[in-house]
């Protein structure tokens, strides 16, 4: 395990990183010592967050705090869209409080995944099993697709579904009957039918066992289309340790899907009782000044892994703020809005060890190069009495050593 933490920042410098060359050009001549300057705007890949509580306080000025807090480390938001919640009587949706958080993640340039499509848990009291279950499935995400569809990024179309046998309901006896990977199939092609282009993961915290597994070899099989596989990675019970971490991403890339930690979650502290995941049970925690700087440095290492593996494409932390789900103390900030020490050591590794500003001056053939962190660029070439600006992506392809991306400016 040494050497994995050990090569980690090498292997993020090569495959996070592309070189970028840029020529400059007057009249079709190369021009020599002309100043260049990149500044970085945001990252390709995806540091995120859930944002539920978007729109949640009681005064502007700690909506403004929270805001600037979110964005001032995440470029990727995690919607909610729990069936349960959006349509709790039935044909009443809560679409007002879901585009406001749309238009609250549009105002700070986030990214944005809706979670999730299809789940047999938080479900709408109304929901029974005389309903037919598969019209009001591909209702919902007609419904969805046709409301958020060109606005949401990213989708959770399934959830946890290898799991779905341990329930008793509508949507669970529903999986049961027509099978696991024929319902994410019937999933998938909803969307599709109605968003062609949509962005589609499968989301699970059942990593471990090969349930999973066996569920992405079908998925395959099936060729149903995914943007990538979501791994959950809640650790209110204990840490997973780096070896079992990267064994991990080995075994799920295998599947040559992007991978994305959709849920991670640190605490600081520990549980006084068996930790209780039921949604509404009640869990005990407390918490030493020294945990504080236990979730820090546990977590600047977790990112660190994950970032330097080439499958991972995506991290989301879960949640922004202490006190949420099951009241763990489990945030980057505290209930209050205040920094947390890991906070501060997420915001040194994205936005600063990983962060790309260069500048320098074009050699004898009119070439300035430079090796960048992928993501959005400003570009500004000067020379003499004579300026240029442009916006543009440094980015890499999924799976695909490339070269060095090329860009001609003509002063």
């Amino acid at each position: 395990m040494a050497d994995i933490m050990r090569d980690a920042q090498k292997r993020i410098e090569d495959i996070r990183r592309r070189t970028v060359k840029i020529v400059v050009r007057r009249d079709g001549s190369p021009v020599p010592d002309a100043q260049v300057e990149l500044r970085m705007n945001r990252h390709q890949f995806l540091f995120g967050c859930d944002c539920y509580c978007a729109n949640t306080y009681d005064t502007p000025e700690k909506e403004k705090r929270h805001k600037e807090l979110f964005s001032g480390l995440f470029n990727y938001a995690t919607l909610p869209f729990y069936w349960g919640q959006y349509e709790p009587v039935r044909g009443e949706k809560s679409e007002k409080r879901l585009s406001n958080m749309v238009e609250w993640c549009k105002s700070i340039d986030l990214s944005t995944k809706g979670h999730p499509l299809v789940w047999h848990e938080i479900l709408p009291d109304w929901l029974n099993s005389d309903h037919d279950i598969e019209k009001l499935i591909q209702e919902r995400i007609e419904d969805l697709m046709e409301r958020f569809g060109d606005q949401i990024d990213y989708w959770d179309l399934f959830n946890e579904i290898t799991v779905s046998q341990r329930f008793h309901n509508p949507v669970a006896d529903w999986i049961e009957k027509v099978g696991k990977e024929n319902a994410v199939e019937y999933a998938a092609r909803c969307v599709y039918e109605v968003n062609p282009r949509a962005n589609l993961l499968y989301n699970d915290f059942n990593v471990q066992p090969a349930d999973m597994e066996i569920l992405l070899r079908k998925l395959r099989e099936k060729g149903i289309r995914l943007e990538a596989v979501g791994l959950q990675s809640h650790m209110h019970q204990r840490k997973w340790s780096f070896d079992e971490t990267w064994e991990i991403c080995e075994r799920y890339a295998k599947y040559g899907w992007p991978l994305h930690f959709t849920e991670v979650t640190v605490i600081n502290g520990r549980c006084t009782n068996d930790v209780d995941y039921t949604i509404g049970n009640p869990n005990f925690w407390i918490s030493r000044p020294e945990d504080l700087e236990i979730q820090r440095e546990y977590t600047e290492q977790l990112y660190t892994l994950l970032f330097s593996h080439p499958a991972v494409e995506a991290i989301t932390w879960w949640d922004f703020p202490d006190r949420q789900w099951m009241d763990a103390p489990g945030g980057l900030i505290t209930e209050d809005l205040k920094i947390k020490p890991v906070y501060d050591g997420l915001k040194e590794l994205i936005k600063k060890r990983w962060w790309s500003n260069e500048e320098g001056r074009t050699n004898l053939s009119g070439c300035f190069a430079s090796a960048v962190y992928c993501g959005n660029y400003d570009i500004t070439v000067k020379a003499g009495n004579q300026a240029v600006s442009l916006n543009t992506d440094i980015l890499r392809k999924f799976g695909v050593h490339e070269g060095a991306q090329k860009l001609v400016i003509e002063l």
